[in-house]
Formats: structure tokens, sequence, C-alpha cells
């Protein structure tokens, strides 16, 4: 014969009462229905109401003894014959205050369904801050209630199922609503634990669970709590951050003057962060006078799997290293984007205030950066790519780009502007880098790589000229454009700009004045995918033939010179050009040609001599000029820039001579030449 053993708990505090629908498998057959009331018996708030029914006949199982049995009409309570019969929030009905009774419409019940039977012994169980469904915890504390009293029961039916059909009542009341049940005497003094588990739980969220109790608890136990939280025992607030994922659990003791329960065991299961927002970010911060001296910056940001961050900001020529932590959250199982509120703290300067989103689903990073007076914004990608289990296949390889003027820009022909093409390599790596080689119109190095986006975008950022100016600019390498699904025609573009502040040191020579300081300079990037040509196999698929190619320069002061550079010459499947003779007619300038069939970088040198009216003894002035490019071989051309310091001129202040003349930038262009 089995035992009931009511768990030893006493109600000392009322709480209010949620309304609810009983939960009740419904059929054709269901028949029994009934208005269950108890008064005035103190419940605690979000209380579960639960009808077992005992088919056995050999007593009830208590519910310390089924834990893990979900709490749904219709289940065995553990592995014993109990079966619940009805599920239901308590909620408050007349002549009930809140908290000091129930009254529940209960059906209809459906015995066949349920597999009980007329004339079973029924008991009332309520548990407290419980909802449907949930399984009962290990530990759990409850209140529970039966009598065979018919004296203190009100209603055409006792605590067992009535005959079946029809409708009934069953009321248990104390003096104060006409019964004479004393619902305080049958209490003990043990504390009752109000807890429910917690929910929507994810790394990096702020957590704060409330113990309760009653019976007044004086002291509050934990133990085994996950890590980063931490408990107040005097006030039972358990809070922190949660900073490890997986399935928890925790034991819960209260004390009050009487006693100590429990102990209760509550469940936490912590989801992970979504792996699109842990590992690097970088991103591109769009230039402002007041934080980056216009110079652009950079954000260097790397997550944890327990929420923490460190990272690095560049604003123009400086950099600072911070910490900080994801500010996760997770609704009804699913998660939102984190965010972080990042203060970067600088010497003699005010703190750099970065706040920041992290897009789960595009593997993005935006937000804005500012020091309290300047803002400006800061956008960039996850590094998604593995080498071994996520390879940018699309998108790897070698590229060859040039750079461009924006025509809508009008910059082209003025002098205070480098005329040249500035160019770039590109290697996309296996494991999603983009990593940039080349040089600007004016010569400035560019040397820099980045995370490729998770479509093939990158951004690119590079101070130059000592801190004095920079390069910024985003575009994507377009994966198959072609869409006959191989990546050989992939291409690169982008939208890069350029300035360079004035030069204090009078050794400049290379625009000293500086450009693109009231607006930078539009660089406009296309590329393409390059392969170096087969052995025995002309670069860019000229013809094998005298005169294949020519040599065309403009701009960089050209003009005022008394011979140019320009040259038609033939192409060959070697490193060289076979150049017309050197100084002659159809070479007057001494043009050389060179080209490194694996990069398809091209370079090369020319002298001009220009008469000098001002010395006998030097009738010439001399002046070697050099250019530097690279080729597009779907375009059958190349382009780059060539360096060219300009005629002395004593007309300026100070007069300039050959060794400080200022050097401009004109534009080289190697193609098939015009028949």
């Amino acid at each position: 014969m089995k035992r009931f053993q009511t768990v030893p708990f006493k109600f000392a505090f009322l709480a209010a009462i949620i309304a609810g629908t009983c939960s009740i498998p419904v059929s054709a057959r269901a028949s029994v229905t009934f208005e269950f009331q108890m008064g005035a018996m103190p419940i605690p708030g979000n209380s579960l109401g639960v009808l077992v029914a005992d088919t056995g006949g050999d007593g009830f199982t208590s519910p310390q003894q089924a834990a893990g049995t979900a709490l749904v009409a219709g289940n065995a309570m553990g592995s014993g014959d109990d079966r619940i019969v009805a599920v239901f929030p308590i909620t408050t009905g007349d002549p009930f205050a809140p908290g000091n009774g129930f009254a529940e419409f209960v059906g209809p019940v459906d015995y066949e369904s349920l597999g009980v039977a007329e004339g079973e012994a029924l008991i009332f169980y309520a548990f407290p801050v419980r909802s449907m469904g949930e399984e009962i915890r290990r530990g759990e504390s409850f209140v529970s209630f039966r009598t065979d009293q018919s004296a203190s029961i009100v209603g055409n039916m006792g605590f067992t199922l009535p005959e079946d059909g029809g409708s009934y009542v069953l009321g248990v009341f104390d003096p104060d609503f006409g019964g004479d049940t004393d619902f305080a005497e049958i209490l003990p003094d043990t504390p009752l634990i109000t807890v429910a588990d917690p929910v929507d739980l994810i790394v990096g969220k702020d957590f704060e669970l409330q113990l309760g109790g009653t019976g007044s608890p004086t002291l509050y136990l934990v133990r085994g709590l996950p890590p980063g939280l931490h408990y107040d025992r005097l006030t039972g607030l358990i809070s922190g951050r949660l900073i490890r994922s997986g399935q928890f659990q925790f034991r819960v003791w209260i004390r009050n003057d009487a006693a100590t329960s429990g102990p209760l065991t509550v469940s936490m299961d912590v989801a992970a962060l979504p792996d699109e927002v842990v590992g690097n970010f970088q991103g591109l911060v769009a230039r402002e006078a007041g934080l980056n001296e216009s110079l652009g910056g950079k954000l260097a940001l790397r997550t944890g799997r327990d929420g923490r961050l460190t990272g690095r900001l560049y604003l123009g020529g400086r950099s600072y290293g911070f910490r900080g932590e994801l500010d996760a959250d997770i609704v009804s199982g699913v998660p939102v984007d984190p965010t972080a509120a990042i203060t970067i703290n600088r010497r003699g300067l005010a703190p750099v205030e970065v706040d920041l989103t992290l897009d789960i689903d595009a593997e993005t990073m935006a937000g804005s950066v500012g020091d309290g007076v300047d803002t400006t914004t800061v956008e960039g990608y996850h590094q998604g790519w593995h080498s071994r289990t996520n390879r940018p296949e699309a998108y790897e390889g070698y590229y060859t780009s040039l750079l461009d003027f924006d025509a809508t820009q009008g910059l082209s022909g003025d002098a205070a502007v480098p005329q040249g093409n500035g160019f770039a390599a590109l290697t996309v790596t296996r494991g999603g880098v983009a990593r940039w080689q080349g040089r600007m119109a004016d010569g400035a190095s560019v040397s820099l790589a980045g995370i490729l986006g998770p479509n093939g975008e990158y951004f690119v950022f590079r101070t130059l000229y000592r801190n004095t100016g920079s390069v910024l600019g985003t575009g994507m390498v377009i994966s198959d454009p072609g869409n006959d699904g191989g990546y050989d025609d992939n291409t690169v573009d982008g939208l890069w700009d350029w300035l360079k502040q004035a030069q204090t040191s009078t050794r400049v020579r290379n625009y000293r004045d500086g450009f693109g300081v009231a607006e930078p300079v539009r660089q406009v990037v296309s590329g393409e995918r390059y392969f170096p040509p087969a052995r025995g196999e002309i670069p860019m698929g000229f013809p094998d033939q005298e005169g294949n190619a020519s040599l065309l320069f403009s701009e960089g002061g050209l003009g005022d010179a008394e011979m140019n550079p320009n040259v038609v010459f033939q192409l060959t499947a070697g490193a060289r050009g076979r150049m017309p003779t050197p100084g002659e007619v159809d070479n007057p300038a001494r043009t050389s040609f060179s080209i490194n069939r694996r990069t398809g970088l091209v370079s090369g040198a020319f002298l001009l001599q220009d008469t000098n009216p001002d010395s006998t003894t030097q009738p010439f002035f001399r002046r070697r000029g050099s250019y530097r490019g690279m080729i597009l071989p779907s375009q059958r051309m190349g382009a780059g820039y060539f360096l060219l310091g300009q005629l002395p001129d004593d007309t300026v202040d100070p007069p300039t001579s050959l060794g400080t003349a200022p050097i401009l930038s004109g534009q080289v262009v190697v193609e098939e030449p015009v028949p």
C-alpha cells in the first residue's frame, strides 16, 4: 500500500490569483463538469491547481516522488497509477478576495480518455509559481488538500469522481464562509518556496531572479549557480551575467524562524550566442574632422563565447585598445541582435563612446563612434570564413585592379591632383582575408588586410604620408558574374576616397599643398581575377607581331616638355618589351618597359631633354621619369601613373631648380596601337 505524506509547508502570505482556463482533454463522450471552490485557503500568486485521481485505490503518490512529470491532464504521476484529471491556473471568484480562495470550473471531463472511473479518490495540489505543461521539479514545494468529512464539504460531490454524466459542485470553506474547515490548522510552519524556472536565457544577458517564500523567510541558501551569477542570502536576489551556455540546475533552501524548506531544484537552460556573432569583426569608421582629423578609422573587434569582447579602435593615426561585453537577449527561444556599449578612456582627451549592433542574419556590425561632441559611423562585417570548414571558394584568388577618377567630380586635368591611375592587387585567402598591395597615383604605397564580408564585401583603410592623409572605401568581389558556374570571371569593384593634408616639410616635392581636404578625391575601383599567361603566351592576348603594343603618356607636366615618351613596341612572351632603339626617332625618350607576368605589374622609365636657355655649358635639362601600373587582361589594356619632376621656375618664390621643382603625376596606358 502506498503512503502519502503531505509536504510540510505553511502559507504565511496571500498572493494574487491569476486567471486561466482548465486544461482538460475534450471529446464527444465528455459528460462530467463541476465547480470547485475552496476558501479562504491562502494560495501564493501564480499558483497552478492540479486534481489527481487514485486509479489503483492504493493511496496517493507524493509529487516529491514524481519529479519530471509534466503537469498535463491525462499524465500519470511519476511511475505510479495516479492520474492527473485537471490542471488549471487558480483564479479568484466570488465570494473570495484575491489570495484567500478560488472558484474554478472543471470540465468537461472524459473518463475514458483520461483512464479514470467513477468512485476513484481525488486530491488537490497547488504548485506555486508554475504554468501548465511544466514538469514537477525535484524538491518541489506544494500544498495538498483532501477530506472525506462530509460536514466539511458543500455541494453534491466529495473528493471522489462522481457518477459519469451531469454537473456537480464541490466546495470546502472555513467558518468565515459558512464551513467548518480550519485551513490554518492543517498547514505546517515550514516555508513554501515560490520561484519559477527562468526562461529565455542566453550568454551575455543580464540576469535577475528574486527568490520568494512564505512564512517570513530570514535566510536564503543557494548551491550550484551557473558561472557568472551570485546571490544575496538575506534578500534572496540572484543576479549577475550569464557567461556559459548549457543546462544547469541549482538548489534553493529557505529558512524562517520555524524551519528550513527544500531543497528545491531550479533548472536553467542557457542558450549559446549564435556563431554569427562570435569571433572577429572589422568595421570602417567614417571620416570626421573633430574625431579623426578627417582621416577615418577602423574598428577591430573580437567577441568570445562568454559574451566578453576585446578590440582596438583606430582614429586616424591613433589607436586605443578596449574591453567590454555584449548585451544579448532571446525571445521565445529566438536570439535577438546583440548590442555593445563601450567606453574608451583616452589620456588627455574626452572618452570615446562606441555603440554597436551585431546583425545575426546579415553577419554585419553597425553603430556609432563619438566623443560627446563629434560623432561618426562605423560599419563592418563578421569573419565567418574558415580555411577548413567554410572556405570562400567563390571569391578566392588573385585580382588586379585599377583606380580612376569619378568622372562626376570633374578632377581630370586638374594639376593640383595626381592625374595618373593608382592600382592594387587583391588576394582573397582560403581563410577569408582580403589582402591589398598597391600604390596610389602619386606613388604612395598601400598595403593592408581586412575581413571579407559574407557576400564578398570588403573595406579599406590606410593612413598615408605619416598620418597626414589616408585612403578608405568599400567595395565587393563579384562572384561568377557570367552565371556559368565558375569563378574565373570574377570581378572586383569599389569606391574609395583619398586625401592628403598640406605638408609642412620643404623637402616634400610631391603635392606639398595636399589635395582632397575639402572633398576627398573619389577613386573608382575596377578589377578582375588574374591568371598569369601560359609559358610562351603573350600577356593580354596581344598578337605575336612587331608593333603590337603602345605606351601612351599624358598630363604630369608633359605639356611643357619638348619630347613625349610615347612609344610603339613589341610586347613579347618575355619579361621585357622589345623597344625601338633608345634615342632614335621611334623612341626619343629612351622609354623602357617590363612586366611581371606572375603579378600583372608593369614598370619602366624614360628620359626627357629640354633646352636650357640660361646656360651654355649645360644646354639641356635632363629629367628622368618612372612609371608603374597593372594590367587587366580581359580589357586588353593596363594603366598606371608616372612621376616627373617639373622644369625649373624662377618666377615663383622661392625659385625652383631641377632638384626642388614639384613632382607631378601623370597617366600611362599600355594597349594595342590604334590603326
